[in-house]
């Protein structure tokens, strides 16, 4: 005897969880490396800021020098907005 079968598509239940747990582990390989480079380019896109600052802040005295002014006035410090650099 044949049953009257409809021709379901889909995925099965364990077909499901096959690819969960295959994307689970994907996820976990795939994740420490991902956060490692983002950290490593974090990291030198502050160095580049902390460069670019200091460059500022030497251009800065340097102009000063030439037009003969006194960059930080008897000795003290003055602070210098990043505006102003």
């Amino acid at each position: 005897m044949m049953e009257n079968r409809k021709n379901e598509k889909g995925f099965t239940l364990i077909e499901l969880l096959a690819v969960i747990v295959i994307l689970g582990v994907l996820i976990g390989i795939a994740f420490p490396s991902i956060s490692g480079r983002i950290r490593e380019t974090r990291n030198k896109t502050y160095n580049l800021h902390e460069a670019d600052m200091k460059t500022a802040a030497s251009n800065l005295m340097s102009e000063c020098v030439s037009r003969g002014e006194e960059c930080v006035p008897n000795g003290e410090s003055r602070t210098y907005y990043l505006s102003e650099l």
